[in-house]
């Protein structure tokens, strides 16, 4: 293979496909710098396409951004022959539809989501079975920081109030509390 030419939002993993050796080979048009083809990009053997992550379908649709083949990750078909776009939806749906190939790579791990998430196995070209835990993010870094994150707005000014000097607790709950925060 000569000349081809990736185009990926966000990957998880190994990107062994942008290592110096793959060049002539295989290109890559990231449309997000992830940390495993950060080091391509700034090498200048990847190519950085800045957008919003809602234009993404836009481009692929108005063929801005043609595709020839599209590799999506579905779930298993269920009794109709409908696969689940499982946990990414927007992205996959419009490369799915709009390239010349759909190529599906079926995890029996990847979860069924509802809405309009489904593609019927009558619109794959090819499909291979797989059985493996989807990729996840790992945050290494940890501190008071972070475990705020995932909690209410309540419970963060809460927090925020409890860790205050003795000296302004009071005045930062009123107000807290007129801001309907609290």
């Amino acid at each position: 293979m000569h000349d081809v030419e990736i185009v990926q939002v966000l990957t998880v993993g190994n990107a062994d496909y942008v290592q110096p050796d793959m060049q002539g080979h295989l290109r890559v048009n990231t449309l997000f710098i992830s940390e495993n083809v950060r080091s391509a990009v700034n090498d200048g053997r990847a190519d950085f396409t800045p957008c919003r992550l809602s234009e993404i379908p836009l481009l692929f649709r108005h063929g801005v951004l043609p595709l020839d083949a599209a590799l999506i990750h579905v779930s298993p078909p269920d009794e109709h022959g409908f696969c689940s776009y499982g946990v990414e939806v927007s992205v996959t749906k419009a490369a799915a539809e709009t390239a010349r190939i759909v190529i599906a790579e079926i995890n029996k791990r990847m979860p069924r989501t509802l809405g309009d998430s489904f593609i019927h196995m009558s619109k794959i070209d090819y499909c291979v079975d797989a059985d493996y835990p989807l990729p996840e993010f790992t945050n290494s870094e940890s501190g008071p920081l972070y475990e705020q994150i995932g909690k209410s707005i309540r419970q963060r000014a809460r927090a925020l109030i409890d860790i205050a000097h003795p000296a302004f607790r009071d005045e930062l709950e009123r107000k807290a509390k007129e801001l309907i925060y609290l």
